[in-house]
């Protein structure tokens, strides 16, 4: 075994051929070794020519080709190649003999052989070296390229991520076993599937507007979408979208690498939870009621709606945790926070603002005393006996309340006065709620007991209904009646209407009060029918919220059949106001009464803003002068001309007036002077009871001869 290196120079960074022979004659190595230097290959050789010192080559020198010749004293060709196939079967083996034939060629490079050359022929050596050579190197790298395919391959069917290919028309050719699993993907057709129907609509737009347009030109796009998986669920994923292109430039195919980051989400949604809600009760922290409370001011400060907080804390806690223990204290917590949220409106919020103190923030207040009362009803529901393992409490609160912008411009502000109210009340030792301006406490109270007595005045059958006569302003003969609703309050006596409608149309009850006045009113005349006096028309008052309240007509449809009035005896008075509040709906609503055979009055004409146009479009029957112009049209040219102008104006529209309020002689006078046909008032006589006005019946019977 010889080893020898060729005298050619070589370059530093050139690597050696390291070229293995198989050869007894010495003196056909030269020949070898000198043809491959006469190719300008560079390298180092090794000769061998027994079987165990090429076996020990093959080991030790690393050949990068083998050079053999076929047939050696001591080792057959064949053998050589079946030595080198088992040891070293990837590098190249070239027989160089003169005694090969053709049949033994093709039978050695059945065998495995790279090629052979003939010793009378070495001119082909060199090319056929460099092209066994080039041919091994290629081999080498396509292998390492399919180790390496392969090697990916199960790195990306290992991955849990989403993988996949798709064409230009966005139809996936490859997906992972991870993406499969996170699609719920059945098996991939051999045609694919087309990528958009795993794709929400919003995916859809974004890929399409933004980051296909962007991949095309830059490669790359990264971002967080979602995916939808084979029942239609939305998974959110962190997404790559790469473009490989051709050699042209054009873009061959896409892949996708998407990592399903549910886990993440709901881990930020755990951690977002955790900075803005309470752990103990799931209320919104300080935190967030700041956020909330910045947000409701902007509203208001938009729509001039006030708002209000309201501070509730629950009295002497600290004794509970201390007599029960913690767990105790933290259910009365759980349950007041529970009855708290109960009583506040969804658009409200409710907050845990410390140990044992909680906050509402009620946005859009339509009045001060609703802020109040929410903070009364809230004081009054945690006041209602707790009970936890058969273990009753008996848990108090107080209440302190703010209102935007009043009583301060920021969360922080209203909140110090807020606590300033609550102290306030727990030092005047009767708890419940206090506003931070006393005197608005006062007022409000006296508001809310107002409101409540109003609710107990129709349950109580306090409200009755006196009645004031109409009659010809020339012969005083009376016509008719107007019903006006007295409220006959146990403490106070007779509490005038004005006391009493206003609140009622606040609370919403004025529709119903409505009602029971149409009802008496109507009941009574029938009843005045059947005691023998003469029919008389029943005049009864309807408020704004009766007429849009959209069931008007049925009521007094029922009304009048219920107590057997007919339509002609009934008189409904509708102020001017309220019949331009919505003049439309006023009209539709006024047909359709007019269409029971009823008559219709506009009461305190001249004091709101009719047009005239409207006016006579209106199926109205009457005007009643306010009293107002009646009151000062002796002593007052103003006034006078427009009661001139009023009853000029009935005379064209053909309408009858009546003119209210009238006390004097000298009134009268002037309205009949000036062809007022009707009239009431005082000059005869005051609104009167039932039993009253029963006796004037008797009396104009009397007077009358019948």
């Amino acid at each position: 075994m010889k080893q020898e290196t060729n005298t050619k120079a070589v370059p530093p960074e050139a690597e050696q051929l390291r070229v293995l022979l198989v050869e007894d004659s010495e003196l056909d190595a030269e020949l070898v070794m000198h043809e491959l230097a006469r190719h300008d290959l560079v390298f180092t050789t090794k000769r061998v020519w027994r079987e165990p010192d090429l076996v020990m080559a093959l080991a030790d020198f690393a050949p990068n080709v083998i050079l053999s010749d076929y047939s050696m004293p001591s080792m057959n060709g064949l053998r050589s190649l079946q030595i080198a196939h088992e040891l070293a079967s990837d590098v190249p083996f070239i027989f160089v003999s003169g005694t090969i034939g053709e049949e033994r060629a093709i039978e050695a490079l059945k065998n495995g052989a790279t090629d052979y050359v003939l010793k009378t022929n070495l001119g082909r050596l060199g090319p056929a070296v460099q092209r066994a050579i080039r041919e091994a190197v290629d081999r080498e790298a396509r292998q390492s390229l399919e180790v390496a395919r392969q090697q990916l391959a199960t790195i990306l069917e290992a991955t849990p991520d989403f993988v996949c290919i798709c064409d230009v028309n966005m139809m996936m050719k490859y997906v992972n076993a991870g993406g499969q699993e996170v699609l719920e993907l059945p098996v991939l057709p051999k045609g694919g599937l087309r990528a958009e129907e795993y794709l929400p609509p919003t995916t859809r737009e974004m890929l399409m507007q933004t980051a296909i347009p962007h991949v095309m030109k830059f490669g790359t796009w990264r971002g967080e979408t979602e995916l939808m998986n084979a029942r239609g669920q939305f998974i959110p994923v962190s997404l790559v979208l790469i473009a490989h292109p051709n050699p042209d430039g054009s873009i061959e195919f896409l892949s996708t690498i998407a990592r399903d980051v549910r886990d993440r989400k709901e881990y930020e949604s755990q951690i977002r939870y955790l900075a803005n809600y309470d752990a103990l009760t799931g209320l919104p922290n300080r935190s967030l009621l700041q956020d909330r409370t910045a947000q409701a001011i902007r509203h208001s400060q938009r729509s001039g709606n006030p708002l209000a907080l309201l501070v509730i804390d629950l009295d002497r806690f600290t004794l509970i945790n201390e007599s029960f223990g913690q767990a105790v204290g933290d259910q009365v917590l759980r349950e007041a926070a529970a009855r708290i949220q109960k009583l506040a409106r969804d658009e409200d919020t409710v907050a845990r603002l410390s140990a044992d103190s909680f906050v509402i923030l009620v946005v859009d207040v339509e009045r001060a005393d609703d802020a109040l009362i929410l903070a009364n009803e809230i004081t009054d529901a945690i006041g209602m006996p707790m009970v936890f393992d058969d273990r009753e409490l008996q848990v108090s609160a107080t209440a302190g309340v703010t209102l935007f912008p009043r009583d301060g411009e920021d969360m922080e502000t209203l909140l110090r006065n807020a606590n300033s109210a609550l102290h306030r009340a727990k030092h005047q030792r009767h708890g419940g709620a206090q506003f931070y301006n006393s005197e608005m406490t006062d007022e409000a109270v006296n508001r809310i007991e107002a409101e409540a007595n109003v609710r107990s005045a129709l349950r109580r059958n306090e409200l009755v209904l006196y009645y004031q006569p109409q009659f010809e302003a020339g012969s005083r003969r009376i016509t008719g009646v107007e019903a006006l609703l007295r409220w006959m309050h146990p403490g106070r006596g007779i509490v005038a209407p004005a006391q009493l409608i206003p609140i009622a149309e606040e609370i919403g009850l004025m529709p119903t009060i409505g009602d029971w006045v149409l009802q008496a009113a109507c009941a009574q005349a029938v009843a005045w029918d059947k005691q023998g006096y003469e029919p008389i028309r029943m005049s009864v008052n309807v408020s704004v919220s009766q007429l849009h309240t959209g069931n008007l007509v049925e009521r007094v449809k029922w009304i009048l059949k219920s107590t057997g009035l007919p339509a002609s005896r009934l008189e409904l008075e509708i102020t001017e106001s309220g019949l331009m509040d919505n003049v439309a709906e006023s009209a539709k609503v006024l047909k359709e009464l007019k269409a029971l055979g009823l008559f219709i009055a506009i009461d305190d004409f001249g004091t709101g803003y009719s047009s005239l146009s409207y006016l006579s479009r209106l199926p109205i029957d009457r005007l009643k002068i306010d009293q107002s112009f009646i009151a000062r049209m002796i002593v007052d040219k103003n006034d006078r001309e427009i009661v001139q102008a009023v009853l000029s104006l009935a005379r064209v529209l053909e309408l009858d007036v009546i003119a209210e309020g009238v006390e004097t002689a000298e009134q009268l006078e002037f309205l009949v002077a000036n062809g007022c046909p009707q009239a009431q008032g005082y000059l005869v006589s005051r609104p009167l009871s039932q039993e009253k006005m029963n006796a004037f019946l008797v009396m104009r019977k009397d007077l009358s001869g019948e």
